[in-house]
């Protein structure tokens, strides 16, 4: 009788993937995302000194994002920053916006994608784990009482019969 029955594919395995894939997505989500969304308050300088030949710099919208993705804490338009009024200094302001939205809708994305990724693994353990309860009991019992004996092979006649295309006479 068959006690435990070899597998191809190891359920703690998938059980520790599982658990890797939310700590990851715990990580992007409750340390990166929040670091992230901390950066507009960093990086602008609210008050900064306006030159009067120049447009007002939070006028200027931010170039949509790369990514497609809007989420919480983007920035829509350029503000006053350490890079000053000047033309060259809005456009490098609005650059930065734009890597930073791309930077935070990619976050966003794989964030998504991981709990979609959890989501998939825990169904494959819960369900292979059951199937290979299933498989291991059904094939346990066939072992130990087996439904089918097949019996002797009968004999191969080897002369006297007619096979077409031969002759064995």
């Amino acid at each position: 009788m068959v006690d435990q029955l070899p597998t191809k594919v190891d359920v703690f395995q998938l059980q520790q993937a599982v658990q890797w894939l939310q700590d990851t997505k715990n990580f992007i989500d409750q340390k990166i995302l929040v670091a992230m969304r901390q950066i507009p308050g960093i990086i602008n300088a609210p008050g900064a000194p306006k030159q009067d030949n120049m447009p007002d710099v939070s006028a200027i919208p931010i170039t949509a994002s790369l990514t497609g993705n809007t989420v919480t804490g983007q920035i829509a338009q350029a503000s006053p920053s350490h890079f000053g009024t000047f033309p060259n200094g809005n456009a490098v302001a609005n650059k930065h916006g734009q890597a930073y939205n791309n930077a935070l809708g990619t976050l966003d994305s794989i964030s998504k994608d991981l709990a979609k990724a959890i989501e998939g693994t825990k169904y494959i353990v819960e369900h292979y784990q059951n199937t290979e309860d299933v498989n291991a009991q059904e094939l346990s019992r066939v072992m130990a009482d087996p439904p089918y004996m097949p019996s002797e092979p009968p004999p191969v006649q080897t002369t006297g019969a007619h096979h077409p295309g031969r002759n064995f006479e």
